[in-house]
C-alpha cells in the first residue's frame, strides 16, 4: 500500500488526532445540570460530579503509564490503532448508558486513549517531521483539540433542544467517527523510522518515504549533503540508547525529568479545567439562564479554537521560556483578579437546582466582567501556555530518556488534572472563590521557578549541538552556561 509522504498530508492525519482527543472534554458539561440528566440519572452529588469529570483525566494518567510499556517494543501504527480501539469500547458503552457510573467508565476508557495519544502524537511528530517545523505541528494538534471541543460543545447544545436523553446518546455516538477515520489513516501513514531502525526492521520503502518528508524536495540544498544530513539525524536519532526508568532518575537526566513535571504540572494549576469544565457553573453564579447560559457558555470555547491558530505563525521562532513565563504570569493575575471580584460582590446563597457547588452569586454588573475575564484567560492560555510546555518539555529531555520520560511527566500531569477536576466541585463547595484564588496563587508560584531555574531550548541546534546538549555526562548546569 503506498504510504503518504508529503508534510501537509501528515499534517491532517496530526490534525485528526488532536481532534478525536477533544471531543470529550466538552461532551458532558452541557448535560451535566440540565433537566433531561437530572431527571434520568438523578442530581448528582459533588463528589459524584467530581468523578465524572475525573474520570477522563483519570484514564489519561493510566494510558500514559501503559503507554511506557508500548514505547519500544509495539510499532508506532500499531499504538495509534491499539489507543483508538479503546476509544470505541468506550463510545460503545456511552451510547448504551444506564446508570451514571457507566458515564464515568465510558470516560475512563476515552481518557486512557487521549493519556496514550498525548505522548503518542508527540513521539511521532519528533520521529517523522524535520525538527524546524515540529513545534508548528504539534501546534495543529492543538488546533485540533480546540476546534473539536468547541464543535463538540455546539453539537451538544444543539442535541439538547431535543428535551430527551437520546441528546447525550447521540453525541457521544457521534465520537465514533474521527477515531474510525484514525484507524483508517494508519494504514496511509508511513511507520516512524526511528522504530523500524532501532528494531532493524528491513523496510526500505517505508524509511525512504519518511526521509521524502523530513527533507522537502523542493529543498535547495544539494543531494548529497542532505544525503549526509540524513545519515547524521538517523546516526543520532536511532542509535541513542534508550535509558530504563532507573537510569532516567539518575542526578542530571532528573533534572530534566522535575523541569518537564514541572512544566506540565503548571499547565494544570493554571486552572484552564476548571474554566472549562464548569463555565456553565460559573455562568449560573453570574445570574444567566436557560438559553443565555448555553450561549455565553460556548464563548470561552469558541476563543479558544480561534485564537489556538495564532501560535503557528510564531510557535518556532518565539523563545519557550520567554512565553512560558509571561502566559503563566497574567493568567495568575486575571484569576487572582477573579477571587477578589467574587469575593468582594458577591455573597452565599441556597443551593442552586439542589447542586451543593452552586452556592455563590454574584450580581450582574460583576458577574459579567468576571464572565469576560475568563474569556480573556482562555484567549491567553490558548495563545501561550496550550502549546508552548508541551514543546517545552520534549526539548529539555534527551533523546535516549524522551521514550520513558516523556510519559512520567505527561501521567504526572495527568495525575495533576484528575485531582483537580475530581476535587473541583468540593473546592467550589467549601472554597467557594478561594479556589481562583489557589489556582493564581500556585500559578505564580511556579511561573517564578520557571523564570529562574529553566533553561531557554529555543537554540540553534546543528548536529554538534544536539549531541552536546543530550550527551548523558552533560548537566543541566552546563547548559545553563551556554545558554548564558
Amino acid at each position: 500500500m503506498h504510504k503518504v509522504d508529503s508534510i501537509p498530508k501528515l499534517t491532517a492525519f496530526v490534525f485528526l488526532v488532536g481532534y478525536l482527543m477533544g471531543m470529550d472534554l466538552s461532551s458532558l458539561g452541557v448535560f451535566l445540570n440540565g433537566d433531561e440528566f437530572l431527571s434520568y440519572f438523578g442530581t448528582p452529588t459533588p463528589i459524584e460530579q467530581g468523578l465524572l469529570m475525573g474520570a477522563n483525566p483519570l484514564g489519561g494518567l493510566i494510558g500514559s503509564i501503559f503507554y511506557v510499556s508500548l514505547a519500544k517494543n509495539c510499532a508506532r501504527l500499531y499504538s495509534f490503532r491499539l489507543s483508538t480501539i479503546i476509544w470505541l469500547i468506550g463510545c460503545f458503552i456511552g451510547i448504551f448508558v444506564l446508570e451514571i457510573w457507566m458515564i464515568a467508565v465510558a470516560r475512563f476508557l476515552k481518557g486512557i486513549t487521549i493519556g496514550m495519544l498525548s505522548i503518542h502524537i508527540t513521539n511521532y511528530i519528533n520521529e517523522v517531521f524535520p525538527s524546524n517545523i515540529r513545534g508548528r505541528t504539534l501546534a495543529f494538534v492543538q488546533v485540533g483539540y480546540t476546534f473539536s471541543i468547541f464543535s463538540m460543545h455546539y453539537y451538544c447544545v444543539g442535541l439538547n433542544t431535543f428535551k430527551s436523553h437520546y441528546a447525550f446518546r447521540l453525541a457521544w455516538g457521534l465520537e465514533f467517527i474521527p477515531a474510525v477515520a484514525v484507524i483508517i489513516a494508519t494504514f496511509w501513514i508511513p511507520e516512524s523510522p526511528v522504530y523500524l531502525l532501532r528494531n532493524t526492521i528491513p523496510q526500505i520503502s517505508q524509511k525512504v518515504d519518511v526521509m521524502k518528508v523530513k527533507h522537502d524536495s523542493d529543498s535547495e540544498n544539494d543531494p548529497a549533503d542532505i544525503s549526509d544530513n540524513i545519515d547524521d539525524i538517523f546516526e543520532f536519532e536511532c542509535t541513542s540508547r534508550i535509558l530504563c526508568i532507573r537510569e532516567i532518575l539518575k542526578l542530571k537526566t532528573r533534572n530534566r525529568l522535575l523541569m518537564g513535571t514541572i512544566l506540565q504540572v503548571l499547565v494544570q494549576f493554571t486552572g484552564i479545567n476548571v474554566i472549562l469544565y464548569y463555565i456553565t457553573y460559573i455562568c449560573e453564579m453570574a445570574g444567566l439562564k436557560e438559553e443565555t447560559k448555553l450561549l455565553v457558555s460556548a464563548v470561552p470555547y469558541f476563543i479558544n479554537a480561534v485564537l489556538s491558530c495564532f501560535p503557528l505563525l510564531y510557535l518556532d521562532v518565539v523563545p519557550r521560556k520567554l512565553m512560558t513565563v509571561i502566559g503563566s504570569a497574567l493568567l495568575s493575575t486575571i484569576m487572582i483578579a477573579i477571587a477578589i471580584l467574587m469575593s468582594t460582590t458577591g455573597h452565599e446563597i441556597e443551593p442552586i437546582k439542589g447542586n451543593k457547588s452552586l452556592i455563590w452569586i454574584v450580581p450582574k454588573v460583576p458577574g459579567l466582567f468576571i464572565l469576560c475575564l475568563c474569556f480573556l484567560f482562555v484567549g491567553i492560555y490558548a495563545l501561550s501556555i496550550a502549546c508552548v510546555p508541551w514543546i517545552y518539555t520534549c526539548e529539555l529531555l534527551p533523546v535516549s530518556a524522551r521514550a520513558k520520560g516523556l510519559p512520567i511527566c505527561m501521567a504526572i500531569g495527568w495525575l495533576m488534572n484528575f485531582c483537580i477536576t475530581m476535587t473541583g466541585p468540593l473546592l467550589m463547595q467549601y472554597l467557594k472563590w478561594g479556589v481562583y484564588l489557589l489556582f493564581g496563587s500556585i500559578t505564580l508560584l511556579l511561573a517564578f521557578s520557571v523564570l529562574l531555574l529553566f533553561p531557554e531550548t529555543m537554540i540553534e541546534k546543528d548536529r554538534n549541538s544536539i549531541k552536546n546538549c543530550h550527551n548523558e555526562d552533560y548537566s543541566i548546569e552546563d547548559i545553563k552556561t551556554t545558554v548564558s
